[in-house]
């Protein structure tokens, strides 16, 4: 898994360490010890009420199941254990099921609503997806700092941006926030090109000197990196940053 170079290499061999652990017996199951703190009977109650509002293509009775079905943690399918038992991260298949049918719900009463020439609803539907999304909430994505560890960040921004699952919405603090900016000023197409070990390398050199140095730089001058080093390591990346993208 240290060794992948995407994402989905990393998954692929994630999922043969849980095969190997048998760890995949926990991703079928609802009768296991931890299951008493979750509302399995309940989340099962939805899944077949989505389906059966799906079947008799009834805007009203979708909304009716899907009101209970977009409240935070309903049943306790957002718990972050239930994504930490597995080295893939990968939830029980309720879980997956669950929101797969929450999804496919949302897109009828959508497309109904958009096709339909019904008014009222058109209405009823906005106004409950109104609700939702304010439930719901946005997804962020948290940077936290770290110096020279923030260049992990790149890895995570790189995998999700190659899923399309990138938020629009990034927060960071000191490396975090460096590397937050860097992805906020940025198309999809530039991050794709700038998320590369050639184009990093270069604009990650001012991190470039030793521990030993730091630490000496830390005992005379009371900072680990020498502020000169970086000035000059910054001019020099973006030089060669400006006459690469010229030349592309």
């Amino acid at each position: 898994m240290q060794t992948s170079s995407s994402y989905t290499q990393w998954l692929d061999f994630a999922s043969q360490l849980d095969l190997s652990q048998q760890r995949t017996w926990w991703l079928q199951t609802t009768t296991d010890k931890y299951s008493a703190r979750y509302n399995w009977d309940f989340i099962n109650e939805l899944i077949a009420g989505l389906k059966q509002a799906r079947e008799k293509r009834n805007i009203i009775f979708a909304i009716e199941i899907l009101q209970q079905c977009t409240r935070k943690n309903v049943g306790g399918v957002m718990s972050g254990e239930l994504f930490s038992f597995t080295n893939s991260g990968l939830p029980k298949v309720i879980v997956e099921t669950f929101f797969t049918e929450v999804n496919e719900t949302l897109r009828m009463i959508t497309d109904l609503a958009v096709a339909g020439s019904d008014v009222r609803d058109k209405e009823v539907v906005g106004k409950f997806l109104a609700r939702a999304r304010a439930a719901y909430g946005r997804t962020a994505l948290v940077l936290s700092g770290g110096a020279a560890m923030g260049t992990y960040h790149l890895g995570i921004i790189r995998a999700l941006a190659d899923l399309k699952l990138l938020p629009k919405i990034i927060s960071g603090t000191s490396a975090g926030a460096v590397i937050g900016a860097f992805v906020g000023c940025r198309t999809s197409e530039e991050l794709s090109r700038d998320l590369t070990v050639e184009t990093m390398e270069v604009r990650l050199a001012a991190f470039g000197k030793t521990w030993r140095y730091n630490l000496t730089n830390l005992w005379r001058y009371g900072t680990i990196f020498d502020s000169e080093h970086w000035k000059k390591q910054s001019e020099r990346a973006k030089r060669t940053v400006t006459s690469t993208t010229k030349l592309n």
